[in-house]
């Protein structure tokens, strides 16, 4: 109803009568237009506007209607829900917020699985206070009432006429509580007990509770794999360690005793790592220019300190920004105030001792940036607030890399919690999250100190705020952004207007709509045709003037089926007419992903590994571990873009079953692939890796840092560091050595290896003489068995630098991929390698090598750097420095507006669409020589791709607009099947791919930068008892071969050429393709061969009949062996993976190996029918 304006008029007074009944206050407004609900279909009503006028008036008008209640005709809309499926744990709040005819609403939940439907009840809608017509309801439940699975949630909504709109929506439920820390070990310091252990993957970790004789003494983010208790007072203690997930889920306690000592106080100095906004490590003197992550690691203790100072000058300056200590320390660091240049940070822990400075560039000031919280889904729930809820209490944040974990106290009569997020005290508080227990992990992609509030919910009413909590939070570098920079696929959007557009949605849709109406436009309904009926699916506020009106929101596509829609959008005025209509759209609702097959899981040294066939389509996986008595999963990962997966951390000899799911761009996870099952085997001693070999001391500083990384199935109980000069002496302790995540190429130059945990120290060297030291690590398990390891560092000598020794010459030059250092003339075993930004800037150390040349490939563009190779004489004494000066020179440039960069050679280049870069990044495709999985064949040489973003200076490494890579393959050699993706931990992933024979290339749409090679899968199998040998490809035509019934062509061979002359074709072959000299068998083995021809009739089964089949297959992408490896040597040859079945010793017959390369047979030598 509406009405026009009375002059002078405050408000306006709305009453309705009913036939024989007296006026009823409706409502006192100042709107001029108002929707009433609550009356009976059929019943006339008279309604009546009373202007409130000044008291002067002389008259008081009333203006009045009287009209008939219509029924209500249309069903009711469903303007959002949660959840609207994916993945689902714990405690879930069911929330749906609803439009109606009638302004009543309720909602019914259900699900359905394997084992039937399961009712979770019914909530009532509460009525928005801004339109009646529309309301919310939420109830709480328990997911774990059902078995974890995959499930039908079924929503049905109802108003108070009747009508009806239901729909299901697919959600994995998993509740299987987190795996359990593992090899848990508690060692004594001199002050305080150090606790170490592994984790299995574990991808909805939350947080660490760890105890000391039963009671909580700390909470650590998930991620942390260490930690020291420093007011653990001497005697023996008991130490627990449970992980609890983001949905309030415990794992099994990890437990260990140790007897703590109190010898004296130990001063660790800190660790520092710089970070981006981002998470990324920002690499060493890397590119800052507005904000950035100051971070000292969780050993340090409280009380960390931040100064930083210039190049070139002597006093430091303590860091303008706030700390948070949580357990590691942070600063937020703005410099747009500080001059560009060079600088050094470093810790200073509450003791004073400074550790080493890590080096930054700030390129050009910029102006202060707020962090910016990643984009929420609007959240259209109508809550009431509640005076009688109480106050959430105990509200904490944990931070840690890449997540921020918020704990509460539980409050009595709540069905839920409300989580808000500001990034200022004083700010604007968003709704980020409604969760059902009193725990909340935050993964913002963007870093940045936060604010949090926690308020209690009990259906649709809401309690007050609790008191507000701040941390900084440190995103992690995640293998989707490669650490620093994605240009992401844009989201499901649709433009409804003049002209017809195409959109594909999964469970929701953001919506535009413009036009033209004579009249003002209130509302905007979306609709789509169902069976030649147009059913609205969601109502947005509009905006309208000068004859033309717009709308903007979200489309909830859960209610819909799979399938094709027409779309367009209705405009309605304030009188519920329809105005305007859009030209239909065509819309495409998918609700499940591609399904995954070919899993396969085998352990490799301490890990298992998981690998299976890509899935169909632009997807992410998701890994699920299995309980082995039952169908309980636990989420280990997610947001993998390749097929292969590593999990550490696991019980020796257990064995664990994993699924996977395909999950699409629209947030669809597809069906969980067939189980796969391995055992890791049973370890022994510790493990343990020198993570700073052949370490120096730092330019101008007189101390070293000195890591290693221990593991040990039985929990490391001690780690002990030791030196002594080389020339001979005792061995002297170094304290103390505290574990601590190694920093990545940002801050120390240091590499754990997987599943263990970085002990280290700073060594200081005041008083030392100069020279070369041995250094000693020993580590102890619980179990008392020990590992060591040595290496040696350097201690150098004031004035001892220089000038260099003649001849002692060094080369700088630029390469695609950043600087190559090369030396000649030195007389050391060891070079330390050092590099300043500047001509005359401050040299830090990168490395300490062995040989003559290094890459350095961590630069910006446009800028200079100084390097310094010094030599680190055996002789005990530091001598011949020699410094060059580069600029490094990047091979292409690649805009906003798209490109290509090609290999030195021309034979490898990546094509950019528009759009893949915001601003621009220097491309490197660089040559390499890596060692390739066995059952690999090489087309061609590798290539490692490498981007820097122009902007800041770090690493891209994924896109959301995939760049196409092609590959030239040497047209004399082995056709390839696919480009594979070389991993890191040395298996190899076949990437779909495209081949022109006519140009021989080949060419595909990579997801991220990393080594790629064009190539084929071969294996090898030989059998016993089989009546012939089989060759594939079949494409052998030398001499005794002959085509079979199924188009292969066969060669028939008895055993004895499988024998060890058989292996040396194979070799000579080889030796031919090289280059190499050719050799001769040996004399024994041409007398074997015709001892055993003559000896044939003599010893039975060794006949016709009695011979072996020996299968050469090229397999597609799925199909390879991993177990053995080769370098790549551009040769283009072959050394055969070789599968044995079956095999027995027997007398008169020996293992057999034969290979085939069809390269060789290409080249002329074929192993069937050569003799040497």
């Amino acid at each position: 109803m509406s009405w026009q304006a009375i002059s002078g008029a405050s408000g306006y007074k709305v009453f309705r009568t009913q036939a024989g009944a007296s006026p009823v206050l409706v409502t006192t407004t100042t709107a001029l237009s108002i929707i009433d609900v609550g009356g009976t279909a059929g019943e006339s009503y008279t309604y009546g506007v009373l202007p409130i006028l000044p008291a002067t008036s002389p008259v008081q008008q009333i203006q009045s209607i009287a009209l008939p209640w219509a029924p209500v005709t249309s069903l009711p809309v469903v303007l959002d829900m949660q959840p609207a499926g994916g993945s689902v744990s714990g405690v879930l709040v069911l929330t749906a917020s609803i439009r109606t005819g009638d302004g009543t609403a309720s909602v019914t939940w259900s699900v359905s699985g394997p084992e039937g439907t399961v009712s979770i009840g019914t909530a009532q809608a509460q009525p928005s206070a801004s339109g009646p017509l529309t309301g919310t309801a939420a109830m709480k439940w328990d997911s774990a009432v059902v078995a974890d699975g995959s499930y039908q949630l079924h929503s049905a909504v109802s108003d108070h006429s009747g009508h009806m709109t239901s729909f299901d929506t697919s959600i994995r439920i998993h509740n299987s509580a987190p795996a359990a820390p593992t090899s848990l070990g508690a060692a004594p310091l001199q002050t305080g007990v150090a606790l170490t252990w592994q984790q299995p993957a574990a991808a909805d970790g939350a947080v660490y509770v760890v105890s000391r004789d039963s009671a909580s003494v700390a909470e650590l983010p998930a991620g942390t794999l260490s930690w020291v208790d420093w007011n653990a007072t001497a005697g023996e203690h008991a130490y627990t360690v449970e992980l609890e997930d983001q949905y309030g889920h415990g794992s099994h306690k990890a437990t260990a005793t140790v007897t703590a000592t109190r010898d004296g106080d130990d001063d660790v100095t800190p660790l520092l790592t710089i970070r981006l906004p981002n998470g990324s490590a920002l690499g060493a003197d890397g590119r800052v220019t507005g904000r950035l992550l100051v971070v000292a690691d969780s050993a340090s203790r409280g009380g960390v300190t931040f100064e930083y100072a210039a190049d070139g000058a002597d006093a430091w300056t303590q860091v303008p920004a706030p700390v948070s200590c949580s357990p590691g320390c942070i600063a937020d660091w703005s410099v747009a105030s500080v001059a560009a240049g060079h600088y050094r940070v470093r810790a200073v822990s509450s003791h004073g001792s400074a550790g080493q400075g890590v080096g930054f560039t700030i390129v050009a000031p910029a102006p202060p940036a707020a962090a910016a919280p990643p984009p929420t889904a609007a959240m259209t729930f109508y809550l009431v607030p509640s005076p009688t809820l109480a106050a959430v209490s105990s509200l904490r944040a944990v931070a840690g890399a890449g997540a921020m974990t918020l704990l509460w106290s539980p409050v009595a009569d709540s069905t839920g919690y409300q989580v808000e997020r500001s990034d200022s005290s004083a700010g604007t508080y968003s709704v980020i999250a409604r969760v059902g227990s009193p725990i909340y992990r935050d993964t913002s992609t963007a870093g940045g100190q936060y604010y949090f509030r926690v308020r209690a919910l009990s259906g649709t009413m809401v309690g007050t705020a609790s008191g507000v909590v701040s941390a900084i939070l440190v995103p992690a570098a995640s293998a989707q952004s490669g650490g620093v920079f994605v240009a992401a696929a844009a989201p499901a959007t649709l433009a409804l207007g003049a002209t017809s557009q195409a959109a594909t949605a999964g469970s929701q849709l953001a919506v535009s709509a413009s036009g033209q109406a004579s009249s003002n436009v209130a509302s905007v309904n979306v609709q789509v045709q169902q069976a030649s009926t147009w059913r609205t699916i969601a109502t947005l506020p509009a905006a309208s003037s000068s004859g033309t009106w717009s709308a903007s929101g979200t489309a909830l596509t859960a209610q819909l089926p799979d399938g094709s829609y027409a779309v367009r959008a209705v405009a309605v005025s304030s009188s519920g007419s329809a105005v305007a209509t859009t030209e239909q759209s065509a819309l495409t609702v998918v609700h499940a992903a591609s399904a995954v097959t070919g899993l396969v899981a085998a352990a490799q040294g301490g890990s298992l590994n998981l690998s299976w066939t890509p899935a169909a389509g632009d997807v992410t996986y998701s890994v699920y571990r299995v309980e082995a008595a039952g169908s309980g999963l636990t989420l280990a990962a997610s947001g993998l873009l390749s097929a292969t997966f590593v999990d550490t951390g696991l019980v020796p000899g257990t064995s664990n079953g994993y699924v996977v799911a395909a999950l699409d761009g629209f947030g669809n996870e597809g069906p969980l692939s067939n189980p796969a099952w391995a055992t890791l085997p049973v370890s022994s001693i510790p493990q343990l890796s020198v993570l700073t070999p052949m370490a120096a001391e730092q330019p101008g500083e007189e101390s070293i840092l000195l890591a290693a990384a221990a593991q040990a199935a039985a929990g490391v109980a001690s780690v002990q560091f030791s030196y002594a000069p080389s020339g001979g002496g005792d061995w002297i302790n170094l304290n103390p050595v505290t574990p601590g995540a190694p920093a990545p190429s940002g801050g120390n130059n240091m590499l754990a290896i997987a599943g263990a945990t970085a002990w280290s120290t700073t060594f200081r060297t005041t008083g030392l003489s100069a020279g070369s030291y041995n250094f000693r690590v020993v580590v102890t398990d619980s179990a008392g068995r020990s590992a060591q390891t040595t290496d040696t560092f350097f201690v150098g000598a004031a004035g001892a630098r220089g000038p260099p020794a003649s001849g002692f010459q060094l080369s700088a030059s630029a390469t695609t991929a950043g600087t190559h250092l090369a030396w000649t003339g030195g007389a050391g075993s060891a070079y330390q390698v050092r590099r300043a930004v500047g001509a005359n800037g401050r040299f830090s150390s990168l490395a300490t090598v062995a040989g003559t040349t290094f890459d350095d490939t961590n630069l910006i563009v446009g800028l200079s750097y100084a390097y310094q190779v010094v030599e680190l004489d055996v002789r005990l004494i530091i001598t011949n420095t020699r410094t060059i000066t580069a600029t490094l020179t990047p091979p292409t440039v690649v805009s906003s507006a798209g490109g290509s960069a090609s290999s030195t050679s021309g034979h490898a280049s990546v094509s950019f669409a528009p759009g893949t870069f915001s601003v621009g990044a220097a491309v490197s495709v660089l040559e390499i020589n890596p060692i390739l999985p066995a059952g690999i064949v090489a087309s061609s040489k590798a290539y490692d791709l490498s981007a820097i973003d122009t902007a800041t200076g770090g690493a891209i490494a994924t896109f959301g607009i995939h760049p196409v890579l092609t590959i030239h393959y040497n047209p004399n050699g082995l056709t390839p099947t696919s480009i594979f993706y070389l991993a890191p931990d040395g298996t190899a992933v076949a990437v779909p791919s495209v081949i022109d024979r006519v140009n021989h290339t080949i060419s595909a749409e990579i997801q991220h930068f990393s080594p790629y090679t064009a190539g084929s899968v071969v294996s090898v199998s030989v059998t016993p008892g089989a009546p012939s040998v089989e060759l594939h490809p079949a494409r052998l035509k030398g001499s005794g071969s002959r085509r079979g019934r199924d188009g292969d062509f066969h060669d028939h061979v008895r055993p004895w050429r499988f024998l060890r002359w058989g292996q040396h074709v194979l070799d000579g072959c080889n030796r031919r393709l090289r280059g190499d000299p050719p050799q001769r068998p040996r004399r024994d083995h041409q007398h074997q061969r015709r001892g055993h021809q003559r000896g044939r009739r003599q010893h039975p089964g060794t006949g016709d009949r009695d011979i072996h089949r020996a299968h050469v297959r090229r397999h597609g992408p799925e199909r390879h062996d991993r177990r053995r490896r080769r370098r790549a040597d551009g040769h283009h040859q072959w050394h055969h993976p070789l599968l044995r079945h079956g095999h027995e010793h027997h007398p008169d017959r020996q293992r057999r190996d034969y290979g085939l390369a069809d390269r060789q047979r290409r080249r002329g030598c074929n192993p069937l029918r050569d003799r040497g």
